[in-house]
């Protein structure tokens, strides 16, 4: 088996879909359940959700929520990865901020 780079991986995923990734732990660890579902389990639909970014703050699990930790997941879970977060962008969010040093 041979074992591809880092340069050579880097073309199929950036530090990007990390973001992403953590963006959907922290949508579940201050909801308990994931941004992306659907009512049938149907996995056609689910990865149609996923691909448009289709997610909702559902009341009334989200309702004592602040708009801050909405504000750094919307831009976590930005579809395009271009306009999405950066690490440093998520470390810098006043909602991070506010929570390391209150």
């Amino acid at each position: 088996m041979e074992c591809m780079s880092v340069e050579s991986r880097s073309v199929f995923f950036s530090l990007q879909i990390d973001v992403w990734a953590a963006g959907v732990i922290l949508y579940i660890l201050l909801c308990g359940f994931p941004p992306f579902v659907t009512v049938d389990d149907q996995q056609e639909k689910l990865f149609e959700s996923i691909l448009s970014g289709q997610y909702e703050f559902i009341s009334p699990f989200w309702d004592n929520i602040s708009s801050s930790a909405k504000e750094i997941i919307t831009n976590m879970l930005q579809t395009q990865p271009d306009l999405r977060f950066t690490a440093e962008d998520v470390l810098d969010h006043s909602w991070i901020l506010v929570s390391i040093c209150p």
